[in-house]
């Protein structure tokens, strides 16, 4: 499957529907079809100067790609579009897998739309032996 394919697909995976809850007029419930523009994907303005700022910072201009990515999602509704991967790639002279690889490899960065509230649980071993010792402590209190 070639870049192209494998980023129109998570297009279609991420932003393919989205459901509104209310309106009358289909029982509460109403099914919106999104279709990707053709146009090229661009980064915006400010954060386009932004990331000029940043790379100077680092030895190599993709040593800033987390940061950039982060700075991304925060301004840019809180989940990175595959729109926004595509931009941050040709920003930074990098394919749009190399893109993808790094933001689907850190749980950091949302691939899909999330809530306003995101709840992250630790899933280690330490973490793990330590809720039955938290949990028995609140209980004896």
């Amino acid at each position: 499957m070639s870049v192209t394919a494998f980023l129109r697909a998570l297009r279609v995976s991420a932003v393919g529907s989205k459901t509104h809850r209310g309106g009358a007029e289909s029982g509460g419930v109403r099914k919106e079809e999104w279709v990707s523009s053709p146009r090229k994907p661009s980064l915006p303005a400010r954060l386009v100067a932004e990331f000029e700022e940043l790379v100077g910072h680092y030895p190599e201009r993709k040593a800033a790609l987390i940061p950039a990515l982060h700075r991304c999602q925060d301004e840019l509704g809180g989940w990175l579009t595959p729109d926004t991967l595509e931009a941050c790639a040709e920003f930074f002279g990098l394919e749009p897998v190399e893109v993808f690889g790094v933001a689907s490899f850190y749980p950091m960065f949302h691939l899909h739309p999330v809530g306003e509230h995101v709840v992250g649980c630790a899933t280690t071993s330490p973490a793990r032996c330590a809720a039955p010792r938290r949990s028995s402590a609140r209980s004896a209190a």
